[in-house]
């Protein structure tokens, strides 16, 4: 491409007032073909509401908006520094950060960072072309309690209790209830070619909340450190 020199400052101000005002115009027309996107995809509580009654989506608890509304269930399991490394290749390494699980809890003190893991009060499952994303209270988030570390989204084909998992990330220790609603799922429909729904061979019962990282990818990462 051959480049014109420009000599006047008026016509090089008029050339990146036009650059400017193209990339607006490029911006405005993302920003409204994902809103269409969105629009499109994500589930209303009508069309929830209809797929429950098809069968697609299998849901006894509340709805909020366009979304389902989540509580803290039973059991709360809680995690605890082992004085050890963690790690992650070793199953039995991993186990030993969870301590008690509290069955039929009703009340409990959040310490500022400290973490616990939850069952939803509620299963929740999905069809194959189904996927649902969790986010945290607006109200919660405010006073520094995450449902999830960096873990939101459901799985087309999940079967099961969603596990929560609860960080106190303020100031102050916080009190949870058992039953109380926690965050919000909504729900959005995949497009192209789905797969049979495969249940997840570790998670999804509330007797198992901790992690089973090692269970499924140890191997490889055996594999992986005797090959370095």
């Amino acid at each position: 491409m051959e480049l014109h020199p420009i000599a006047d400052p008026i016509e090089l101000i008029q050339n990146v007032c036009s650059y400017i005002s193209t990339l607006i115009t490029v911006q405005q027309n993302i920003n409204v073909y994902m809103i269409r996107l969105w629009r499109r995809s994500v589930l209303t509580a009508s069309e929830i509401t209809a797929q429950i009654g098809l069968g697609q989506i299998v849901w006894p608890g509340e709805l909020r908006g366009d979304g389902l509304l989540v509580r803290l269930g039973s059991p709360l399991q809680l995690l605890a520094d082992p004085g050890h490394i963690v790690d992650l290749a070793n199953q039995d390494s991993i186990d030993t950060l969870y301590i008690q699980a509290l069955h039929g809890w009703d009340e409990y003190e959040l310490d500022p960072g400290q973490m616990a893991l939850c069952a939803a009060k509620h299963p929740l499952r999905l069809g194959p072309t189904f996927a649902a994303g969790i986010a945290s209270l607006s109200h919660l988030a405010r006073v520094g309690l995450a449902t999830h570390v960096t873990s939101p989204l459901v799985m087309p084909g999940w079967d099961g209790h969603v596990t929560l998992e609860l960080l106190n990330t303020g100031p102050a220790r916080l009190r949870l209830h058992r039953d109380m609603p926690i965050a919000r799922a909504v729900i959005w429909q995949m497009y192209g070619t789905t797969r049979p729904p495969i249940p997840h061979p570790h998670y999804g019962r509330p007797e198992q909340l901790g992690s089973r990282y090692a269970a499924e990818f140890g191997t490889q990462l055996t594999v992986n450190s005797t090959r370095a």
